[in-house]
């Protein structure tokens, strides 16, 4: 005897809103995801205009699409603050398109704290750029008043002013010298050896040679230059000078040190900078106060 199921009418009836409520889920989950999609496809740019806000609205119904999107609104306006940003740094107009999307979103604190924390860092960056943009300016405009001579007087310490001169610059420094530092010998050799008979040779063209100095670059004493109206005074720990502008000749500055040449003077002076001293800001001092001496201000 065989065994079967029995069904009544009811219970089959009762599999069949089953399996049609389920492939409704099915569809119903299929335009959500489709529906998702297209929203995040719309933020990617970080913008929200009327037109795409009707777009979205038709394809919502077209799709028969629910609110499955509401559980992905913090990852929707994460999409867009990621796109307002993908093109560099952040406009106060992207801030102000974010700030519809989140409306448009509805999104909380909690929803939107990823984005907000991109947003945040970007908002610091920006901040600190323009701190940068507004240094650079202000500085550009004082070296340019450094090369028109037109900056405030600088007070110095243990340099005596004369008459009518005004300090425009004190630059840490370190004064450098060419010295010999080591000796080494050179032109000898052992010369040749010559035999003349068996047991017996001599040597011919051997020297002794000579010493001669190694040179290198050595500093000789730190300090301050000051750059003056009318000279450049060294004022440093071990040595210390004043050079007239009108005798100073053949300036030269690098990265990290200048070298100017004095008349009757046979070595040029030769200046390390030291802790804060910047090239741009000492051409420009020097620069504007040979410019004023030579137009005889």
């Amino acid at each position: 005897m065989s065994a079967s199921i029995r069904t009544s009418p009811n219970e089959n009836l009762g599999m069949a809103g089953i399996l049609s409520s389920l492939l409704s889920r099915l569809r119903h989950g299929e335009a959500d995801r489709q529906f998702i999609d297209e929203m995040r496809s719309v933020l990617a740019d970080g913008e929200l205009t009327d037109e795409e806000r009707q777009l979205l609205a038709e394809r919502h119904a077209e799709l028969g699409a629910g609110d499955a999107w509401n559980d992905v609104k913090g990852d929707l306006y994460l999409a867009a603050v990621r796109g307002a940003l993908r093109g560099g740094r952040l406009t106060p107009a992207a801030e102000s398109e974010l700030d519809e999307i989140r409306g448009y979103l509805q999104v909380s604190a909690e929803e939107s704290r990823k984005g907000d924390d991109l947003l945040s860092r970007a908002r610091a960056e920006r901040a600190a750029s323009m701190q940068a943009a507004d240094a650079a300016r202000r500085w550009d405009a004082y070296l340019d008043a450094l090369r028109r001579c037109a900056v405030p007087p600088v007070e110095v310490q243990n340099v005596v002013l004369q008459r009518g001169e005004r300090a425009v610059l004190r630059a840490a420094m370190m004064a450098m010298e060419h010295k010999a530092v080591a000796r080494r010998y050179q032109g000898g050799g052992s010369g040749v050896s010559i035999r003349v008979t068996k047991g017996m040779s001599f040597r011919v063209g051997g020297g002794t040679g000579y010493s001669v100095p190694v040179m290198d670059l050595v500093p000789v004493s730190d300090g301050h230059l000051v750059v003056t109206t009318e000279r450049l005074v060294c004022n440093g720990h071990l040595q210390s000078w004043a050079d007239t502008l009108a005798k100073v000749i053949g300036f030269q500055g690098y990265s990290d040190a200048i070298q100017y040449s004095v008349t009757g003077r046979t070595q040029p002076r030769i200046l390390k900078f030291g802790p804060g001293t910047r090239q741009d800001e000492l051409s420009a001092a020097i620069e504007g106060v040979v410019n004023r001496m030579l137009a005889g201000a």
